[in-house]
């Protein structure tokens, strides 16, 4: 078969969902993204497909804005981080690393070996505390999702959750919290990704982030 132009392309899914939680999931293999499984995702459909990088998510649902529902965030987020993280591996001849700048994926590709990007969907998962952002940062995330589907400590959602409380507008867009949670964001190099995120969100964001704001899994 002649070359393509895919083949020449360092392709990357900016927005992967893992699993979770691996207890729930029928069948173990589901939770390994090494073995063939019925996932829309795993490492095999990578490899056959030519797609070299993805950024896998630390997906939190949105709870209530609590100091109980904070902590559970977090705890299921940093749980998360820990599986993504354990992903950098070789397994019958595939290859995952787990990458945290645009030349790690750049080697990953020339090795013939997947790069593996943590990310965080919901800024819920930070509840009102921006130093975890920086944890998130040592674990190798290198963007987070401002908001899910409902309002949370940072910002407005697209989709307001009525079963969680929710008004059409919180914030009005981002709060005061989620701006200093862009400004720490671009201090630590993570990328601020909008999906989600009410339009008012999306252009306070915008206008605010010292570098380009992305929309990771919203289409065009």
């Amino acid at each position: 078969m002649s070359p393509t132009i895919h083949d020449g392309l360092l392709t990357i899914d900016t927005h992967i969902d893992i699993p979770w939680p691996a207890d729930r999931v029928p069948g173990s293999p589901m939770q390994d993204p090494f073995l063939p499984s019925a996932r829309q995702v795993e490492f095999h459909k990578m490899q056959a497909g030519g797609l070299r990088a993805g950024c896998f998510a630390a997906y939190v649902p949105q709870g209530p804005r609590t100091p109980e529902g904070f902590a559970q965030a977090q705890d299921r987020a940093l749980a998360m981080l820990d599986v993504i993280n354990g992903y950098g591996r070789t397994v019958d001849g595939i290859t995952a690393r787990v990458t945290s700048t645009a030349d790690a994926v750049e080697a990953a590709a020339r090795d013939g070996a997947i790069a593996v990007i943590p990310c965080v969907e919901n800024g819920h998962s930070i509840g009102e505390n921006l130093g975890l952002l920086a944890r998130f940062q040592a674990l190798g995330v290198r963007y987070m999702t401002l908001t899910h589907n409902g309002h949370n400590a940072l910002a407005d959602s697209s989709v307001p959750r009525k079963d969680l409380g929710d008004a059409p507008h919180l914030h009005g867009g981002l709060s005061a919290l989620g701006r200093e949670a862009v400004q720490e964001m671009n201090r630590l190099g993570l990328l601020i990704d909008v999906s989600h995120v009410s339009k008012q969100g999306v252009l306070q964001a915008a206008m605010l982030s010292r570098t380009p704001v992305i929309a990771t899994h919203s289409c065009v």
